[in-house]
């Protein structure tokens, strides 16, 4: 199976999956007052189809993706996505260029097919109308450098991901886990953008402390004990993976949390 057969399949779902989640902005684009139920189960058909098709395009990908050569297979299922998220880009910019970029076994109509598929939401239309050529990968690479390669933009995004960190609601290892791991995330953008946050650790450690579940917080003060010197970034990201493993361990152990 040739790849792009693969990557015909993928574009079929993308657009399919839109049509499934704009479903209920084309019922309502009329008004709420134009309502009918003549109009409500004809939208609930056309959802229906497309649902429908969805799925035997998603048993044809299947069955495309396990045909195709180990290479492409592992490359396919390793390939990062993005969908316009500015502080997503500087991941994605690097992965994408480990894996596909500086790889001279791949032709350059190849690459492009490979950072189509790797686009969704608004970053897949910037690159929608671009032709899949040889010559267009590099073209296509440079639009998408030049459109999310605005360091001031990236770091104010990640600045504001960085002050809107919701709160745990509770002592959960999922809550921990998607904490720490956004924290590291927006940490090493900025890093990676040479602002310099090991200059930050006052202020990150109080933030994060205070994104805290109260008894991650107990945690947190009994694990610094009698000291009287500001614990370090360091210092905290440590706790949060102790703390996040324990509470993984605490899961474990919960009657009904797993079953045989």
């Amino acid at each position: 199976m040739r790849l792009t057969h693969v990557e015909a399949r993928l574009e079929q779902q993308v657009t399919l999956n839109n049509m499934i989640a704009n479903s209920y902005d084309s019922l309502t684009k009329v008004g709420m007052h134009n309502l009918n139920s003549q109009r409500i189960k004809a939208r609930l058909s056309a959802l229906k189809n497309d649902w429908e098709n969805f799925s035997i395009v998603h048993e044809a990908l299947s069955i495309a993706i396990n045909e195709l050569n180990p290479e492409d297979k592992l490359l396919v299922q390793d390939l990062p996505k993005f969908n316009g998220t500015p502080v997503d880009w500087l991941s994605f910019k690097d992965l994408f260029i480990s894996l596909v970029t500086v790889n001279t076994s791949i032709s350059s109509v190849e690459k492009l097919q490979y950072l189509k598929t790797s686009l969704v939401g608004s970053a897949a239309h910037l690159l929608k109308n671009m032709a899949i050529t040889d010559d267009n990968f590099n073209r296509a690479w440079e639009t998408l450098v030049a459109f999310y390669e605005n360091k001031r933009m990236l770091v104010n995004a990640a600045l504001h991901s960085l002050l809107n960190l919701k709160r745990m609601t509770k002592e959960s290892a999922m809550e921990m886990e998607h904490l720490y791991t956004t924290i590291m995330q927006i940490y090493r953008s900025l890093e990676s953008l040479h602002r310099p946050v090991g200059n930050w650790d006052d202020f990150l450690v109080f933030l994060v402390v205070q994104r805290l579940d109260s008894e991650s917080v107990k945690a947190w003060e009994h694990h610094l004990g009698a000291t009287r010197d500001p614990p370090t970034w360091h210092q905290l990201t440590d706790f949060l993976v102790t703390r996040l493993r324990a509470l993984q361990a605490l899961d474990r152990t919960r009657p009904g949390k797993y079953s045989l």
